[in-house]
């Protein structure tokens, strides 16, 4: 690097990152760079260059920096750390504070910046919170970031950047957790694939259901009806509330937690559970029967009784706070039974239920070390049984290590991967043995396609039936699966200029849209029917299934 190579720093913030910052800054204060990055991620506290308030504030390019063409105006980055940066190094900032800078060492270049500052034109790794992002803003980022990787590719004008200090040794004494003492590789391991990095190829959405195929998913979470201890008269007001304005805004599906525990565990739930359980379920079929909405009852394991004696471990040993992903009781006790009660419930309500959504969270491609799932893993890898029984001996972080070295890591998650699919397609053959012909919807708890979600992605979906996919983020690629993503409309973040540009995005990169967080719909201003009503009527799909 010093004799002219180039490095880049994309640090992870917030706590996933918390120990790679540790040993970044002492690396970067050894180098003499004068560059430190800052422990908590930055919030905004006054109003961001758009209606609402953005606790993610964007970034601004240094005007009269060394990055030229990269524009003057604000735009989104996902989250960033402040940095400590002498002015001179400052390549832009947020709220105040450097959030990217640069610094020369001998004839190279190092650039500290955040990966999700990097990566703001992709899905985000971690479920936003900044608002809906247009084209006008992304170009805005991509403009940035262009301008950035091509300054990098001319020497000659780093020359305004100050250079490294004195070197001073590498102090790596107290870190946060046991740093491993093993060596990053020079080159992938034997067996170890490599996949070259580019562009995604824009992939045409499947065919969408009938009843959806005019204009696309038009849908509305909202569990105010099935709150537990609702009365039937006040479910009937939210009920009523809710149908208004969704025929006020052109929707179609009513999506809400199904609460199915007290029918699907029937050995801890009481009779008297289950009779106002199924009282609730007939009420809302008779109010939504006399509509044009569908309703989506959702199978929420937030609303089950899970095991809590194994959790998901992640490659340190750390506990991701989630049950571990493969243990046969969470897909006995938790999952099967509760689709087993909405297949029921779709059965009897045949027109009124076309499918049920399943909310399970997200592991990360770095989980998959807790001990039941571990062992179905290490048991798709290639290797001799002793190395294996060896594994099982060792703690989390040398597990990991030792797959490494050996080049099995793709092979452990393509066996977790594949574990997953087993059991989504045998639950999708339960669901449609009760309920023929019913789909599936899906949220994660992120967007991200680790082995998890593209197991359930490929258990639960095909050709012929693709599984809705509800995300945050409008730029959803899902590799090699059968999903249509639909995206989370949020109207506190979209001011009212800003609907009649999400058409192409919503209706065309999209299969549609959902909206949550709208308040009590009794005191949604009409305003806000007549935006959604006026996206829907200014984007009309075409009646063929063909949507391209």
């Amino acid at each position: 690097m010093a004799r002219g190579g180039v490095l880049v720093l994309g640090y992870a913030v917030d706590g996933e990152g918390s120990p790679d910052r540790w040993t970044l800054n002492r690396w970067l204060e050894a180098l003499g760079t004068s560059i430190t990055i800052g422990d908590s991620v930055l919030r905004d506290t006054a109003p961001a260059p758009r209606a609402g308030v953005d606790p993610q504030p964007w970034v601004t390019p240094q005007g009269d920096g060394p990055v030229r063409g990269g524009g003057l105006l604000p735009f989104p980055a996902g989250r960033n750390h402040a940095l400590s940066a002498p002015a001179s190094a400052l390549l832009a900032g947020a709220a105040g504070r450097p959030v990217m800078a640069g610094t020369r060492l001998g004839d190279g270049l190092i650039v500290v910046a955040s990966r999700h500052a990097l990566a703001a034109l992709g899905p985000e790794l971690r479920t936003s919170t900044a608002p809906f992002l247009g084209g006008q803003e992304l170009e805005r980022t991509r403009t940035f970031l262009v301008a950035l990787a091509r300054w990098t590719r001319r020497p000659a004008e780093w020359a305004r950047l100050p250079p490294t200090r004195r070197r001073r040794p590498l102090d790596l004494t107290n870190p946060p957790r046991p740093l491993s003492a093993v060596p990053a590789p020079q080159a992938a391991p034997p067996g170890a694939s490599v996949a070259p990095m580019s562009d995604p190829v824009p992939v045409d959405l499947p065919a969408l259901p009938a009843w959806t195929r005019r204009q696309g998913f038009r849908v509305l979470r909202d569990d105010g009806p099935m709150r537990p201890g609702l009365v039937p008269s006040a479910r009937a007001r939210i009920l009523d509330s809710l149908v208004e304005f969704m025929e006020a805004g052109s929707l179609t599906a009513l999506w809400t937690r199904a609460g199915a525990t007290p029918l699907a565990d029937t050995t801890r739930s009481q009779q008297w559970e289950r009779d106002v359980l199924r009282a609730a379920w007939k009420q809302m079929g008779e109010r939504l029967q006399t509509t044009s909405v569908r309703w989506l009852p959702g199978v929420d394991l937030r609303d089950s009784r899970l095991p809590r004696d194994t959790v998901e471990l992640d490659p340190r040993g750390d506990t991701v706070a989630l049950w571990a992903a493969l243990d046969p009781r969470l897909w006995d006790e938790a999952i099967r039974p509760a689709s087993r009660a909405v297949a029921r419930l779709a059965a009897e309500q045949a027109d009124l239920v076309p499918a049920m959504v399943l909310e399970l969270p997200s592991y990360g491609m770095g989980a998959g070390f807790g001990e039941p799932t571990f062992r179905v893993g290490l048991a798709a890898v290639p290797g001799d049984s002793a190395w294996k029984a060896t594994l099982l001996t060792l703690p989390p972080a040398a597990r990991f290590d030792s797959l490494l070295e050996r080049g099995r890591l793709d092979a452990f998650y393509a066996g977790l991967e594949r574990a997953v699919a087993q059991r989504a397609t045998a639950l999708r053959t339960d669901v449609r043995r009760f309920a023929p012909g019913r789909t599936f919807g899906l949220r994660v708890g992120r967007p991200a396609f680790d082995w998890f979600v593209l197991g359930l992605l490929r258990g639960l979906g095909d050709s012929t039936a693709p599984v809705w996919l509800f995300t945050e983020e409008s730029r959803t690629e899902s590799p090699g699966v059968a999903a249509t993503p639909v995206l989370r409309l949020v109207p506190a973040h979209l001011p009212a200029p800003s609907w009649g540009r999400l058409g192409d995005v919503v209706f065309a990169q999209n299969g549609g849209f959902w909206l949550d967080e709208i308040g009590r719909p009794e005191a949604a201003p009409d305003s806000l029917a007549r935006l959604v009503r006026r996206l829907t009527r200014e984007a009309r799909l075409p009646e063929a299934p063909a949507r391209r």
